[in-house]
């Protein structure tokens, strides 16, 4: 199995695979690996949001659950 998170090579300070103080999770409905990153299969929190992420900056250990669905999560804030 081959997957890939990010670009190579980049430092990923403000781009859309930038998780500073969040984190990323692989969106429910993509069930296979990616040979190259692909913003659009990911819930990508960070503080800076942007494009295609979340700006939300998480605190640990009330912003995350481990082993819950994402959306689980995100119902939970609204």
């Amino acid at each position: 199995m081959v997957d890939q998170f990010g670009v190579i090579g980049e430092d990923d300070t403000g781009t859309n695979h930038d998780f500073e103080d969040g984190k990323a999770l692989r969106k429910p409905s993509i069930v296979n690996s990616s040979p190259s990153f692909d913003p659009s299969q990911w819930l990508i929190y960070n503080k800076r949001g942007a494009e295609g992420t979340i700006e939300q900056s998480l605190i640990a250990p009330s912003d995350y659950s481990p082993g819950a669905h994402p959306d689980q999560v995100l119902n939970k804030r609204n």
